[in-house]
């Protein structure tokens, strides 16, 4: 009887957290099949080089095609699930993760978490998967996602001109202190 609730406890614990780190490649769950297809797609071959520092970021891409897996990830992922996105180190994960908190939050929820990425180190995204020569940061990608309506995200608000200015004004500033430094 023991060794039963024993074996039954560590099923338990061990099968709780199995996947409770969202941003490493989990085969098993299929939002963990879906994410790890959107990082295999991810790869652009293009390396952005800091002058100063030479620290080298390789710039990730998500395609367009990529717009069901992220409908069908809008599905599966919590809020919660969501929310843990932001804290990958991997750039394309925070776009997704982004994306899909557009879908369900109103306009100041999500200007401020895109003003969060303005605190965050850089990241660097191809515009596409054709265009592998038009490379932004991270947080120029996610501006754009949330301006302009594209396959990935229809945005559910307009900016005003206003609101564009400064987040424009905030962006140029947060890109201008890294490449400076």
């Amino acid at each position: 009887m023991k060794f039963t609730i024993t074996t039954f406890l560590l099923i338990l614990a061990f099968g709780a957290t199995a996947q409770t780190n969202i941003c490493e490649r989990d085969s098993t769950s299929s939002y963990g099949q879906l994410l790890t297809k959107i990082i295999d797609e991810s790869q652009s071959g293009v390396t952005i080089r800091h002058a100063n520092s030479n620290e080298g970021f390789n710039a990730k891409r998500i395609c367009q095609h990529s717009y069901e897996t992220i409908d069908s990830l809008n599905s599966l992922l919590s809020d919660e699930q969501v929310e843990k996105l932001f804290i990958c180190n991997n750039p394309v994960l925070k776009s997704v993760g982004f994306i899909i908190y557009c879908k369900s939050n109103d306009k100041a929820k999500v200007i401020n978490k895109f003003r969060q990425f303005l605190n965050e180190r850089i990241g660097f995204m191809t515009s596409s998967c054709s265009d592998a020569i038009q490379t932004t940061s991270f947080q120029q990608y996610c501006f754009e996602i949330l301006n302009h309506q594209n396959l990935l995200y229809k945005p559910q608000f307009r900016l005003t001109k206003k609101e564009q200015k400064e987040l424009t004004n905030e962006l140029l500033a947060y890109e201008n202190e890294f490449w400076k430094n």
